[in-house]
């Protein structure tokens, strides 16, 4: 006897709902183990080129750990220095001018890879072979930077506990921002309109408004913070790359700076600049035409990260996940601060170079969101 057709709609219509509500699974034992034995190769590998970078690459990747090394060997007090601060951690670690470099490189990657794999961790829930390998390359080239002394390994740590504090209920959560602020007064000023920006997105994205409504809010604050640079400093927000560009303009580094398209008259050719700068790092196209292996990789990096950060997001969006509100904020925390940290390097970052270096501060929020897990692919098992 066949079964009617409204009957047969019915289960497929319960079939569907039942599954807009899924919440995804942690992984199994036998992919928990899949894991282990990933990431333990993933770490000995990257031992292992952390330390050869040191004999292999060029004097100039070296510029800031060599930097650091010196202050190690000559206190400067009370000197209220971003290389001074980021000096005196690694003196508070126990490390010297005097540590032989492959003790550094060892030591250093290990610190750097702990929050990586920790921030894992906390989204562990399907994760893919794809996000697996795209994670796994991104540390890949992170090795280079988080190998020696370097902000890095401390920003690493800031981002981590920024994600750490999301997971609480508000207003303790609010503390996230205020952890990336602190990082900006000691480190990194430019890491407070990180902390900015930041709020205004997961301000933004817990909004039930249509897309264009919250770009165009973006963008009138981006309009608004580019007009009281102007009318505080007397120059234009862009600019500030251009003149931390000026003493390289005649060096063999020239070639990979970002530079403004646009003169920047006013307010609207700053904000375009900004626009147009932003765009192309997040899809790095002026990187090819160095013809250099290393930006080869990072477009491809950074074209397969966003493709894939989109897809997770649709992916909860379209199939109704009903997650934990915690989790939730988790995720979009992470997404909306990897957002708002390309977007002020929109304005700041001088090259590619240090672009890619400055990258490897968001593997705790990447590691997060790429352990949450894709549909699309096939699952780790």
């Amino acid at each position: 006897m066949s079964i009617p057709v409204d009957i047969r709609i019915q289960t497929v219509l319960n079939v569907i709902s039942m599954e807009q509500v899924t919440i995804p699974r942690k992984p199994t034992r036998s992919s928990g183990y899949s894991l282990i034995v990933f990431f333990l190769i993933l770490y000995v590998v990257g031992v292992m080129a952390a330390t050869c970078w040191v004999f292999v690459l060029p004097a100039k990747f070296f510029y800031d750990g060599n930097y650091i090394r010196g202050l190690l060997e000559s206190p400067q007090g009370l000197n209220f220095d971003p290389f001074v601060h980021t000096a005196r951690v690694f003196a508070l670690l126990g490390y010297s001018a005097t540590t032989p470099r492959e003790v550094v490189a060892v030591s250093v990657f290990t610190l750097s890879f702990l929050p990586v794999l920790i921030g894992f961790t906390l989204g562990l829930r399907n994760p893919s072979y794809t996000n697996l390998f795209l994670l796994a390359a991104w540390i890949g080239v992170s090795t280079i930077y988080l190998g020696q002394y370097s902000k890095e390994l401390i920003a690493l740590w800031f981002v981590f506990f920024a994600l750490y504090w999301l997971g609480f209920k508000r207003p303790i959560a609010w503390m996230a921002i205020l952890v990336i602020a602190i990082y900006g007064v000691f480190f990194r000023s430019y890491w407070i309109i990180i902390a900015g920006f930041w709020m205004l997105l997961l301000w933004l994205s817990d909004r039930p408004w249509r897309f264009y409504l919250k770009m165009t809010f973006l963008l009138c604050v981006m309009a608004l913070v580019s007009a009281a640079f102007y009318g505080v400093f007397g120059y234009h927000l862009t600019e500030v790359r251009d003149r931390v560009n000026e003493y390289r303009l005649d060096s063999p580094d020239a070639t990979t700076m970002i530079r403004n398209y646009l003169p920047s008259e006013t307010v609207l050719h700053d904000l375009l600049n900004w626009l147009i700068a932003w765009s192309f790092i997040l899809i790095p196209l002026p990187a090819l035409l160095f013809f250099e292996a290393q930006y080869v990789v990072f477009f491809a990096l950074m074209v397969t990260t966003l493709y894939v950060t989109i897809r997770i997001r649709q992916g909860l969006v379209f199939r109704g996940m009903h997650l934990p509100p915690l989790v939730e904020r988790r995720m979009r925390g992470s997404i909306t601060f990897m957002l708002a940290f390309t977007l002020v390097q929109g304005i700041f970052e001088p090259d590619y170079g240090s672009t890619v270096k400055h990258m490897t501060s968001l593997l705790p929020t990447l590691a997060y969101v790429l352990a949450f897990g894709q549909w699309n692919f096939k699952r780790v098992r």
